[in-house]
């Protein structure tokens, strides 16, 4: 690997800036595109292989688009530790909380419906 594929994560939305100036700002859209396409066609559990699926030119970029996919309401795709892979979670996670919720409660009720049973006998 010629760079470690973390230096390239988004740390700030100001690092896209440069990829918004004329001449490379239609260039930069199409990809963004593309890349967007290619995210939004993970299923669940699936993942894209930097090294294997993006061409080394293309690396820093897609890295960088990717962060700022996952910064737009995106909570069910995750880098590896070393952004050697993208992968999109089995679950998402701000749709588990209702569920997490649910069952709270369920387990409440049945915490009192025991209580009250083990009081009345």
């Amino acid at each position: 690997m010629e760079k470690e594929l973390a230096a390239y994560r988004l740390d700030d939305r100001k690092e896209i800036n440069p990829y918004l100036r004329e001449p490379v700002r239609d260039e930069f859209f199409i990809f963004l595109n593309g890349a967007y396409k290619m995210l939004m066609s993970l299923h669940p559990g699936e993942q894209i292989v930097i090294e294997d699926d993006v061409c080394p030119e293309n690396r820093e970029r897609f890295i960088k688009v990717s962060c700022m996919f996952i910064m737009e309401n995106n909570p069910d795709y995750e880098f590896t530790n070393d952004y050697t892979a993208i992968k999109r979670l089995l679950e998402n996670p701000v749709i588990r909380i209702p569920q997490i919720l649910r069952q709270i409660k369920t387990k409440r009720r049945q915490l009192n419906e025991l209580e009250r049973t083990s009081r009345a006998g």
